[in-house]
């Protein structure tokens, strides 16, 4: 593994962690706190799935 890059995977994982993380967590809540939104759609939450899986990714990807 080069250290070189070690950094990248640090600030990305504490961005995630400190950062995603919570707004995803607050979004979450204040959604459910609005109750069932208007314009539910499984495509909608289809597309957050899928970037939800590419931020994993990347995550798997820079911490290998």
């Amino acid at each position: 593994m080069n250290p070189d890059y070690l950094w990248l995977a640090d600030a990305t994982q504490l961005l995630i962690l400190f950062v995603v993380a919570p707004a995803l967590a607050i979004a979450i809540a204040y959604a459910a706190w609005r109750g069932k939104p208007q314009n539910f759609s499984p495509k909608r939450y289809g597309v957050v799935c899928a970037a939800c899986g590419v931020g994993a990714s990347l995550l798997f990807a820079l911490a290998k």
